[in-house]
């Protein structure tokens, strides 16, 4: 998906100044947020084709009931050619693992970009991991960056508990913004869609706008559909109860109302506001 905005440009730019930094000696960490579907992992994928003699160690976050230990590190370590395992058995302790494996990433070229998808998804050990190299990265000649969703309930503690710590001058937070009306006027342009409608439709969400003009109006309301009742599903049962009452008023629903019609307090109504679904 090519998304012709300036902001992507603009954040394309922000990188490659901090990636120069970094074969320079002065790595830096990355956060990019974002709602799902606001184009993280594009934006990482054309960051990654445009730095050439970079290497790149690529881990993504699985979402798994009960999330992997330090699932993304096992296949960064794969990238760098370090055991993993062995190097716990010979190390024993977190701290030592940790740096030995900054170690070899910043050995496995001139400059090395680490890249960690969706870090919502992460278990504590990789939170930990994140925090540790993001604090001790201004020397090494490491750029890390990370993605991760800002608009669930899981989202937002994950990043706290990362970037807990590190100083400001050690990461940066860059938070993608939904497609502006333009954007989606440029983007639709000869797909014989009427780029108000689509953009009306969508909201701006490049991955539901992308989704649309390529398969039509049906296949990405069904996505559409697909990430809210994947976003609902996580919720607890009290909350669906919320949400099943309120989606029986037109408009807007009085809170008292919907609380008497679910049949639950009022601490049950939180998540689905924190969730974005309300």
């Amino acid at each position: 998906m090519d998304i012709p905005i300036l902001e992507r440009d603009a954040v394309l730019a922000q990188l490659d100044s901090l990636a120069r930094a970094a074969r320079d000696g002065a790595g830096h960490s990355v956060f990019v947020t974002g709602e799902a579907g606001a184009g993280k992992t594009t934006l990482l994928r054309a960051f990654e084709d445009r730095m050439t003699g970079a290497r790149s160690l690529r881990g993504a976050c699985e979402d798994l009931s009960i999330p992997e230990p330090l699932g993304p590190l096992r296949d960064v370590a794969v990238d760098a050619g370090v055991d993993l395992d062995a190097l716990w058995r010979n190390e024993g302790d977190r701290l030592s693992v940790f740096l030995n494996l900054l170690t070899a990433i910043e050995e496995a070229g001139d400059t090395s970009l680490l890249l960690i998808e969706d870090l919502h998804w992460a278990d504590e050990a990789t939170l930990d991991f994140v925090r540790f190299a993001a604090r001790r990265l201004r020397t090494r000649r490491i750029l890390m960056v990370v993605t991760a969703r800002d608009d669930e309930t899981q989202g937002r503690p994950q990043l706290r508990r990362a970037m807990d710590g590190v100083a400001a001058s050690d990461a940066t937070r860059i938070a993608l913004q939904p497609l502006s009306a333009e954007a989606v006027n440029r983007l639709a342009a000869g797909s014989g869609q009427a780029p108000d409608e689509v953009y009306r439709i969508t909201g701006g969400n490049a991955f539901y706008v992308t989704e649309l003009l390529r398969g039509g109006k049906d296949d990405a309301l069904r996505s559409v559909q697909d990430t809210v009742l994947n976003r609902l599903g996580r919720l607890p049962p009290e909350t669906k109860q919320v949400l099943e009452a309120v989606s029986i008023f037109p408009r807007r629903a009085e809170r008292d109302w919907a609380l008497a019609i679910a049949g639950v307090e009022d601490e049950a109504l939180d998540p689905a506001i924190e969730s974005g679904l309300i």
